[in-house]
């Protein structure tokens, strides 16, 4: 049985995005790193963009380790406030015709309740850092 004072406001969430905000070529930091004009050097270049995306690498942990107890208190308050619905006879989800479906019987889509959503913006729980860990590599050249 869940009790309504086991439901706490929502804790902040600070995004993680500075890795996404490095540049993608490490030759757009060459004007950064070869301050002098004429010695451009393609290795302080790369040395440069790399010490930036690791200082950028760093911030994001930082930041993903001081919203893991936030992320944590909202993921619990999600499934806390889902619990309570479920136990007022209120589902998570529905089932409803799909729209367009121009079919005699018309196709069935499952969609989450309203309340579900409001949960989703009012309790996040994401704070971009996955996105910021992994890399895509470009298989659409030259497209990307």
């Amino acid at each position: 049985m869940v009790d309504i004072d086991d439901i706490h406001p929502p804790m902040p969430i600070t995004q993680c995005g500075a890795v996404g905000k490095c540049m993608s070529s490490p030759a757009s930091y060459a004007d950064a790193a070869n301050p002098r004009y004429g010695a451009k050097s393609d290795f302080r270049t790369a040395e440069y963009a790399d010490r930036k995306l690791e200082d950028a690498r760093q911030k994001d942990i930082e930041t993903h380790k001081a919203n893991e107890a936030a992320i944590a208190h909202n993921t619990a308050m999600r499934t806390t406030i889902i619990r309570l619905m479920e136990q007022a006879g209120i589902e998570a989800t529905y089932r409803r015709p799909k729209k367009g479906s121009r079919s005699f019987i018309p196709k069935q889509e499952t969609v989450d309740a309203g309340f579900v959503e409001d949960l989703r913006r009012v309790f996040p729980v994401n704070d971009g850092f996955s996105s910021a860990t992994t890399t895509s590599r470009c298989t659409r050249w030259p497209r990307c």
